[in-house]
């Protein structure tokens, strides 16, 4: 078995079904959506070239029937608190029942975070340290709203966990 093989067994145990990954999964992703909800927010990096990322994207909600509520920048290099609650505004604007963040850990660990803030309100200092953010849903009754990650740099694995 391949290094490569090796890496692709680990994945399916770790997340089944629910993790794309390798060429040409990217117009798959309204599927994904279509699964957590009817209504995404695309949180999104800006990098050159990512535009047509993006209209892949939305092509693949549109054909899958999942609306489009917003699309917000995502956040700077290791997430500026000033991105944070920007983000966090923005989705606290619309009514999007799955959330999707495109870009690298940055970003993805920010619209983790800023989903929180929205589901949770306080502040996200209240949150950093190991189940906290289980808890706080547990104590209100609340779910985290669904998240659809799509990583576009190898340095990071947030779009693997929960924690951001």
């Amino acid at each position: 078995m391949t290094d490569f093989d090796k890496a692709r067994a680990l994945l399916r145990e770790f997340k089944g079904d629910s993790y794309l990954f390798g060429a040409g999964v990217l117009p798959r992703v309204g599927e994904q959506a279509a699964v957590a909800g009817r209504k995404a927010a695309l949180v999104r990096d800006t990098f050159d070239g990512s535009d047509e990322y993006v209209s892949v994207i939305n092509d693949s909600l549109a054909k899958s029937g999942v609306g489009l509520a917003a699309e917000i920048r995502g956040a700077g290099p290791n997430c500026p608190r000033e991105d944070l609650f920007r983000i966090a505004g923005s989705l606290g604007e619309t009514d999007a029942d799955v959330v999707i963040s495109f870009g690298g850990g940055s970003t993805i660990d920010a619209a983790k975070a800023a989903e929180v803030l929205r589901t949770l309100g306080g502040d996200i200092d209240e949150y950093f340290g190991v189940g906290l953010v289980s808890k706080a849903l547990q104590d209100k009754g609340k779910s985290p709203t669904p998240h659809v990650a799509i990583q576009t740099v190898a340095s990071s694995s947030a779009h693997l966990t929960k924690y951001s």
